[in-house]
């Protein structure tokens, strides 16, 4: 697994993910995205030094998008996304740890957080794997928390 900073020319594929139907229902909002409020969105982040957003490649093939939005606390909020083709093939728990320990080497160990549909099973696996506790269940979604990024946990 290899990571990466995302760039303007990821946004079309970055839209197809988003909106690609197994993604958008496991979204809060699960409503397709327009392409002018994707590129708007993609180019905000890409400026916003509150977000750390990654590619993850195998083969030079991009496979998901992990994006690291720092919230109050400081704590980040995880989010995951892989391409469709890529679905069940074990590559978030890799993506997640690439990222994980790629932030931590960066000096900006704070605690994660992350919310998944209950019924998301293989995400709340991948979060599991990699150290993440569940905390708390509102409605149709599961809080997991890492408390600290890299702390002798692996996935």
């Amino acid at each position: 697994m290899r990571l990466r900073p995302p760039c303007e020319g990821d946004s079309r594929l970055n839209r197809t993910w988003r909106n690609d139907p197994v993604s958008t229902d496991n979204f809060r909002n699960g409503d397709p995205i327009s392409w002018q409020a994707h590129e708007a969105w993609l180019h905000a982040a890409l400026a916003d030094p509150d977000k750390i957003i990654f590619i993850g490649q195998i083969d030079n093939i991009p496979i998901g998008i992990i994006r690291f939005d720092l919230i109050d606390g400081p704590v980040f909020d995880v989010s995951i996304n892989r391409g469709p083709e890529r679905r069940g093939q074990g590559l978030g728990a890799q993506l997640l740890a690439a990222a994980c320990e790629t932030i931590e080497r960066g000096g900006r160990a704070v605690p994660l957080h992350a919310t998944v549909r209950l019924g998301n099973i293989a995400s709340r696996r991948v979060f599991q794997q990699c150290g993440f506790v569940e905390r708390e269940i509102d409605g149709a979604f599961v809080s997991y928390w890492r408390d600290v990024v890299g702390r002798n946990q692996e996935c």
